[in-house]
């Protein structure tokens, strides 16, 4: 998934009220704010689309439209002037890392250990590197149901 926030370009507004139902449909669903072409007022403007999904559709039906950021992305603007207009990654947690909320630490572990903890639900969060033991200690993470 690569979520980005685009604006429709103005004229695609005539391409959108052209299209037949089923093209229609299939651009609503990658799209949500399409829905309502039939009002007098009717203008998409800016939406937030999984570009992987929306892109192709929009290119498909001759949908005009400008990335205007990428989630996970900033403008570096005066920070590095020369980079100006070039968008830097900062790194966000998505939502699997904030689901959890029971987490373990298996110090010391062996594979076998390890492998018991993944078949019952964990997940592992992180591996840390041993500084004078034979095996890493893992965090562990899981929801709770």
């Amino acid at each position: 998934m690569s979520l980005a926030r685009i604006e429709i370009e103005y004229g695609s507004k005539a391409k959108i009220k052209e299209l037949s139902e089923e093209d229609y449909a299939e651009a609503c669903r990658v799209c949500d704010e399409l829905a309502g072409r039939n009002e007098g007022h009717y203008w998409p403007g800016e939406a937030i689309i999984d570009l992987n999904e929306a892109g192709p559709v929009f290119s498909r039906l001759g949908i005009e439209f400008k990335i205007k950021k990428f989630k996970g992305t900033m403008p570096v603007g005066s920070a590095m002037p020369e980079l100006s207009g070039q968008p830097v990654h900062v790194h966000v947690p998505n939502i699997g890392l904030l689901h959890m909320n029971h987490v373990l630490l298996l110090g010391d572990c062996c594979t076998d250990e390890l492998q018991r903890h993944l078949d019952d639900g964990w997940r592992i969060l992180c591996v840390c590197p041993p500084n004078s033991q034979r095996r890493p200690d893992y965090i562990m993470g899981r929801s709770r149901e």
